[in-house]
């Protein structure tokens, strides 16, 4: 699908992207850039995905969580090779930033 989705939504979680491929006994991975779950409204749908983006994009806006963000972006074609749902996303904007003070997840452990 070249079809490009419209996105938009608040940053549950920015983290980094990588692809890890194994060939016999040899093990590698590739980084990607960052997946972006995205709480908000995705083809006009509301609902919760995962947008990938590049290392360049992260640079330029440094998302973070709590960030209400919006974009386009193209579904993927392969989810086998991809962790996320979305990639390839362009015009990437950050409407409001989100509080520094973030309550991370209920730790449960080492």
């Amino acid at each position: 699908m070249d079809e490009k989705i419209a996105w938009q939504g608040t940053l549950v979680s920015v983290q980094p992207r990588i692809r890890l491929t194994r060939s016999f006994d040899e093990r590698s991975h590739s980084y990607l850039g960052y997946a972006l779950r995205v709480r908000g409204t995705i083809a006009a749908e509301e609902r919760e995905c995962l947008v990938g983006i590049g290392k360049v994009a992260h640079a330029k806006h440094q998302f973070r969580a709590g960030d209400i963000v919006s974009g386009m972006a193209r579904a993927v074609a392969d989810e086998k090779t991809e962790p996320v749902e979305f990639y390839k996303a362009t015009g990437l904007k950050v409407i409001k930033r989100g509080t520094q003070d973030i309550t991370p997840p209920p730790w449960l452990g080492i």
